[in-house]
């Protein structure tokens, strides 16, 4: 494994740039891809590896068992992504959080470049409330270059998940100061929308980086059972923070449009056209309008 040799990554907390939370489930090579292309980034990071109850734990503790620039924590019960992202959460030490699903990669030398734009822009300042996105490269299904646009007001968060918050964004860790504020552990899906929705009430927005910093895989294909029970939990929480007038009541029809847009993906993935183009046609009538995609989208280049 080659690692850079002018800056060192130090075990002592205080001199961590950035966390990151890569969660793990029977990835083994992919998730040691993953964690090479950190470590090869100039920049001193903390990674905290969690294998969430992987069937074989043991591939990844001999792969990363001496090696103090790494923290393997093992969960005991599976529990998908947004349990084992809180179960890491709890470990990190450094000002700036970071994700990085197991299956996708940072692109070379992009990370020091995204961290010193964010560091010029705020993200100092221990009362930010931006997170940080940069633009992705997709492999799998497609091979699509794309730049997240920014958020233009806090009703965007609602209306989609539209950049990649598993691996591409740079967060202030005083998002994550209350563990009652971490990831929704009962979602399997869909836990990034509820999550930055949820952040959104607060006042969170989202600025973006012209950078192409992340390498993502896109052949996953999530179960429908799961869409379907996030979907109607999600739904179910969003509708409580409306009678409570904490959203209003455009942001929860945005909601229940993108809600429907991913029950139309499921089936669609499912091969049930009829109930696809049925959520298809209920997301469009929650929100107007004239693409499929309910969000503000991405672009095919950065814009400067």
């Amino acid at each position: 494994m080659k690692r850079p040799k002018p800056v060192p990554i130090w075990p002592n907390a205080i001199m961590h740039d950035i966390s990151f939370v890569v969660p793990s489930y029977n990835r083994a090579a992919q998730t040691k891809a993953a964690v090479e292309s950190i470590l090869a980034q100039d920049v001193r990071a903390q990674i905290i590896v969690v294998d969430d109850a992987s069937d074989d734990g043991a591939a990844l503790e001999q792969m990363f068992a001496g090696d103090s620039h790494i923290r393997l924590v093992r969960r005991q019960k599976n529990g998908g992504a947004a349990a084992a992202r809180n179960t890491g959460l709890e470990h990190v030490t450094a000002p700036i959080i970071s994700f990085l699903d197991s299956d996708d990669c940072l692109l070379p030398g992009t990370l020091g470049t995204r961290m010193a734009m964010a560091m010029s822009a705020g993200m100092g300042d221990r009362t930010s409330a931006t997170v940080y996105a940069c633009g992705w490269q997709e492999t799998g299904r497609s091979s699509r270059k794309r730049y997240p646009r920014p958020s233009r007001s806090r009703s965007d968060f609602f209306s989609a998940c539209w950049f990649a918050p598993g691996s591409a964004i740079l967060a202030p860790a005083s998002l994550f100061h209350r563990e009652q504020e971490h990831f929704d552990a009962r979602l399997r899906r869909l836990e990034d929308f509820d999550f930055f929705a949820r952040k959104a009430i607060d006042g969170l927005m989202l600025a973006t980086q012209p950078v192409l910093g992340v390498q993502i895989n896109t052949s996953y294909t999530a179960l429908g059972n799961d869409v379907f029970k996030a979907a109607d939990l999600i739904e179910d929480k969003m509708a409580a923070y409306r009678a409570e007038n904490r959203i209003t009541r455009r942001e929860q029809a945005a909601v229940k449009a993108y809600l429907a847009y991913e029950r139309a993906a499921a089936y669609s993935w499912a091969g049930k056209k009829t109930q696809a183009t049925v959520s298809l046609l209920k997301s469009l009538a929650y929100k107007p309008r004239t693409t499929l995609f309910p969000g503000p989208g991405w672009d095919d280049a950065p814009s400067l």
